[in-house]
């Protein structure tokens, strides 16, 4: 049978006494975090658009107060290389610890792509990444990752700080802290849905602070095309952050990945992210993979769990983590009985969302610090590099060595290489190409977590929008289950009777305007003349006549085409007295609003 309800919704009866994580003994914004850290996956319970560290993060060429500056007191650096050095290898301890002799399937970084390696990062990529990390360090600017991706990677079935994130957080943080640099991790995954709905509000989902973006849609947005429109829309961002990838050590029906895709030329033969990635390196943007199931790999080793007596013996992140022996027999049901440890509350003793395809805390652990270590090692590359020049030149450290101005440009060149490229797989997907494939928007959602815009802070009259209402329901069911800390809302506007919803739009230059209920309905919003053409749901034909009417700046709307998943767009020949413009919209038939794009 399964394991008895706990005592205590924090433990949980899963682990054994020597297994147990303090995540559990502390609050979810405590956990994890070391030495000033900023950890944003904390399921806040306000909804409200997550904080976005702002930092001057461009090239500076002298220091305030430049004699009494750190950067330039070789005591203080030193202090402050030591500390961060000493944190990199407490860090490697922990994963020793936890790993036991699996520890370089875990930490190992390769260079080039290979089965045997748990990630890699070419040498370029690798490069500038340490710039970017003594770049931090040396202007105390914080380092920002974002993890993007489906329910499995949000954590559903999980607490909410027991997902990649949390772990390559554990991993990272610390280290970071101790040289005074902020680490910033978002959870921004969203189950049930693929990348389309985030791609296409990019900044607004995601943030335009990152410095790196870590993609896992395999189950959901796995399509080439989708792949490439999402970090097409990644590599716009201002920092241009490295582009990383998740992905199973095997793919579906258990075959191996084919590494061979990374160097594939012909674009008509890429597949997958493996081999987009490929592309993008080879076009001189930067990009990194981390090989996420390893579970093939724990059998051929022998690391596999028997029995709760056995798994006693092994390293504490290699329990109950794989009960399969080579030969396919199942040695013991712990794995299932030991997958998960959530709690709703002390009376509910289980999260929703624990599924067969969703992974336990402990598949969690082992990508997150697959991720972590990854960006540890270049870490301790940047802070050695930084030690040995304290001995040889003097301070402070030579701009060569830290300024990310010139890798910018490149990687500015490079990407807009990639963007005019029409033949890549985004340009054979329709719905993408009528979205624009190398176009970014401004963006307006109540799908959160996010960092920017929701519709209701675009509403100009709150007060005169009495017949449009903002549906509650999926921030409602996240109180169902409390101590999860999920934030997986689908939150939307929809019209009660025939009154407007005026919306100020600000950065308006093409014209170009999307509505779309992404992730909430199949109903189209339709202010054209004539009806969209039909659409099957549920293998049932659906229609779409009009059943809105649009304004902007006083002036009707009817030039539309049909978007891509249920949205509708507009292409407006039109002149503004300025960048801020008002949509009004009435509805004479009801249709949810998930999503406001425009450009």
């Amino acid at each position: 049978g399964g394991a008895p309800p706990p005592a205590n919704a924090w433990a949980g009866p899963e682990y054994l006494a020597e297994d147990k994580q303090t995540l559990h003994e502390r609050s979810p914004h405590e956990a994890g975090m070391g030495g000033g850290a900023s950890y944003e996956m904390d399921g806040r319970n306000s909804f409200g658009p997550a904080p976005v560290l702002r930092a001057p993060w461009g090239d500076v060429d002298s220091f305030p107060g430049e004699e009494e500056a750190w950067q330039a007191n070789p005591h203080q650096v030193n202090h402050l290389l030591d500390r961060g050095l000493r944190a990199i290898s407490a860090a490697r301890q922990s994963l020793r610890d936890t790993w036991g002799g699996y520890y370089e399937k875990i930490a190992g970084v390769g260079r080039s792509p290979s089965i045997d390696v748990p990630s890699f990062i070419s040498d370029r990529a690798r490069e500038a990444t340490v710039t970017r990390l003594l770049h931090a360090v040396m202007t105390s600017a914080p380092y920002t990752i974002a993890l993007a991706g489906h329910s499995a990677v949000h954590a559903s079935g999980n607490h909410f700080n027991q997902s990649y994130s949390h772990w390559l957080h554990e991993v990272l943080g610390p280290p970071l802290a101790a040289v005074g640099v902020q680490l910033v991790t978002r959870n921004h995954a969203m189950g049930g849905l693929g990348s389309i709905h985030r791609s296409a509000c990019f900044a607004t989902s995601y943030g335009a602070d990152l410095d790196a973006i870590l993609w896992d849609y395999g189950m959901t947005g796995g399509a080439s095309s989708e792949i490439d429109y999402f970090f097409r829309q990644a590599m716009q961002q201002p920092r241009r952050p490295l582009l990383v990838a998740f992905q199973p050590a095997t793919g579906r029906r258990g075959r191996a990945i084919d590494f061979s895709a990374y160097k594939f030329d012909d674009l008509n033969k890429i597949g997958g992210v493996f081999g987009m990635l490929g592309f993008y390196e080879r076009a001189g943007y930067h990009t990194a993979y981390v090989v996420g199931g390893r579970e093939e790999s724990l059998r051929s080793d022998g690391f596999v769990t028997s029995s709760v007596a056995q798994a006693a013996t092994l390293p504490p992140g290699l329990r109950f983590l794989s009960c399969i022996a080579e030969n396919g027999q199942v040695l013991s049901q712990d794995c299932s009985t030991y997958k998960y440890d959530c709690a709703c509350s002390e009376t509910v003793p289980k999260c929703g969302g624990q599924a067969s395809w969703h992974p336990g805390w402990r598949t969690h652990r082992l990508r997150g610090h697959m991720a972590g270590a990854m960006f540890l090692d270049m870490l301790e590359s940047a802070l050695t590099l930084f030690q040995a020049e304290v001995h040889t030149q003097p301070l402070p450290l030579d701009n060569a060595l830290w300024h990310i101005s010139d890798d910018l440009a490149k990687l500015e060149r490079a990407a807009g290489a990639i963007l005019i490229n029409t033949t890549t797989p985004c340009y054979g997907a329709a719905n993408l190409q009528l979205l624009g494939c190398s176009v970014s928007y401004h963006c307006a959602t109540e799908f959160l977590p996010s960092v920017g815009a929701t519709i209701e802070s675009l509403v100009v009259a709150p007060e005169k929008e009495k017949g449009w209402q903002l549906d509650t329901e999926w921030r409602d069911k996240t109180r169902e289950c409390p101590l999860s800390g999920q934030t997986n809302v689908r939150g939307f506007y929809r019209s009660q009777d025939e009154s407007a919803l005026t919306l100020r739009l600000e950065g308006m230059h093409a014209g170009v305007i999307v509505l779309a209920p992404w992730g909430v309905s199949a109903c189209m919003i339709n202010w054209g003349q004539s009806s969209f053409p039909t659409s099957v749901v549920k293998g049932k034909n659906v229609s779409h006549p009009p059943n809105a009417k649009l304004w902007l700046d006083g002036s009707p709307i009817s030039a539309i085409d049909r978007g891509p998943a249920y949205s509708s767009i507009a292409q407006v020949q039109h002149k503004w007295s300025s960048s801020a413009v008002e949509l009004r919209l009435v509805q004479t038939q009801s249709c949810p609003l998930s999503h406001v794009l425009w450009r």
